[in-house]
């Protein structure tokens, strides 16, 4: 059975996603507190605008109508302004709010997948315990079936040995009936001559002779004394040999009824055997079946474990479809914010400085009120460079469709040191040797950025 790679589990690769989704999620969480900031800057901002060109319109005489004309142009494109941001802040939202949903999607996908998992990991454990289980039992009916095919063994051998024990004793037996039996004969035999003998010698009768003796009168009796001692011991043999032959004869029996119980038992024996070989027979259909169980379990496993590698892919390129989504529409949202603000913050100060060098043409002036030609506001002769000059000039906000030179050039006509003499009449005392040399560097650089085009 394949097991999963052991590198890295789906429960990691989606424990990753949620820590990018979680980082995902704050970035829209800070964008959209910026879009918050930025609409409230707007508001204030357009608030102050409104509040200073009230202030100018009250300090303005009724017959000055280029001016009361020029408030109301500013008016209107501040409205202009306010128009455009307020799409670019609709569209920043939108945008966010797109990103929001696609997120909560990917979240919503993500935990579905999570669960999956653990129903999944939990089905795995649960067949791996069964398939455990099965080979425990398993080996413990092999364990026993061995056993009991050894004790059939033994049981065999010893029924074998003590059937052929019992066969000779028996043969032992039958040959020492027939050797009795034959002795047998032999004494009867012996008897019967001996009695057609001894009668045919007492019908005889003994003859005396001159001296008072019968002719062999000592030898007779003393041959009937022989032949009768004989017969008795004859007998006598043969009784004890017919009381041995009856013990035999009663040990045969015995021997017989024993070889019967011998034969019960063996079959007693064959029949265990039968049996045991017909629960082998069982224990061996279970192995199998167990054995097809376990093959078939395996094989869901791997289909569940290619299944879920499956899913894990999908749901890994579908994060990354989605990261992608998240991440393009973020660096769409920032550079549409960032542009945003740059226009902004240009037509801001390219309105701020046509405003003020008309509004204060016949004041006393100082650094700081003077127009300087830069997005932010210069504090020091210092702050003044080359770059911030040049974005401001080329904003689009002063351009507005013209020439680089034509702007350059109306520039150099208020920027040039002898034109620029008269205001600096009104620069007051302190601040008038840091405006000069404020003075002297723009002229210098919009010379170079006229020379460059």
């Amino acid at each position: 059975m394949d097991a999963p790679p052991p590198s890295k589990t789906a429960r990691d690769y989606i424990s990753g996603a949620y820590s990018e989704l979680a980082w995902v999620t704050y970035d829209l969480s800070r964008h959209a507190g910026f879009y918050e900031r930025l609409a409230a800057a707007r508001v204030a901002h357009t608030t102050r605008r409104t509040t200073a060109r009230e202030e100018l319109r009250a300090h303005i005489p009724g017959d000055a109508e280029d001016a009361h004309a020029l408030l109301d142009r500013m008016a209107e494109g501040d409205r202009d302004d306010d128009a455009q941001t307020g799409d670019l802040e609709t569209n920043g939202g939108e945008a966010l709010t797109s990103c929001q949903r696609s997120a909560d999607r990917l979240k919503d996908s993500m935990d579905k997948a999570w669960w999956a998992i653990d129903a999944e990991s939990r089905a795995e454990d649960n067949a791996v315990v069964r398939m455990k289980r099965l080979e425990a039992d398993l080996e413990e009916a092999q364990t026993e079936l061995r056993a009991k095919a050894e004790e059939l063994r033994l049981e065999k051998l010893l029924h074998f040995e003590e059937t052929a024990k019992r066969q000779r004793e028996q043969e032992l037996h039958l040959q020492t009936v027939q050797r009795l039996d034959s002795f047998e004969a032999v004494c009867l035999l012996l008897s019967k001559d001996l009695g057609r003998l001894k009668p045919e010698g007492g019908d005889r009768e003994p003859s005396a002779d001159s001296n008072g003796s019968t002719p062999g009168g000592d030898s007779a009796p003393e041959a009937d004394f022989e032949i009768d001692n004989l017969i008795k011991s004859l007998k006598e043999r043969a009784e004890v040999q017919g009381r041995e032959r009856q013990q035999h004869l009663s040990d045969i029996a015995q021997l017989r009824r024993d070889l019967e119980a011998a034969n019960r038992s063996a079959g007693a024996a064959v029949r265990r055997a039968e049996e045991a070989e017909k629960k082998l027979r069982l224990r061996e259909d279970m192995h199998t079946k167990a054995q097809v169980q376990i093959a078939t379990l395996s094989q869901e496993l791997k289909e569940l474990h290619n299944k879920h590698a499956e899913e894990l892919q999908r749901a890994r390129r579908y994060r990354q479809e989605d990261l992608s989504k998240l991440r393009s529409a973020l660096t769409v949202a920032d550079k549409t914010r960032a542009q945003a603000v740059l226009k902004q913050k240009q037509m801001d100060a390219s309105r701020t400085y046509d405003r003020l060098w008309n509004i204060l043409a016949s004041r006393t002036l100082s650094f700081d009120s003077i127009p300087w030609p830069m997005v932010d506001v210069p504090r020091t002769p210092e702050d003044i460079t080359l770059g911030a000059v040049r974005e401001f000039m080329f904003s689009e906000s002063r351009l507005q469709g013209k020439l680089r030179r034509a702007v350059l050039k109306k520039a150099l006509l208020v920027w040039h040191p002898d034109k620029f003499n008269a205001v600096l009449q009104r620069v007051q005392e302190s601040d008038r040797d840091d405006v000069e040399q404020a003075v002297n560097l723009i002229a210098g650089y919009l010379n170079d950025l006229n020379c460059g085009i």
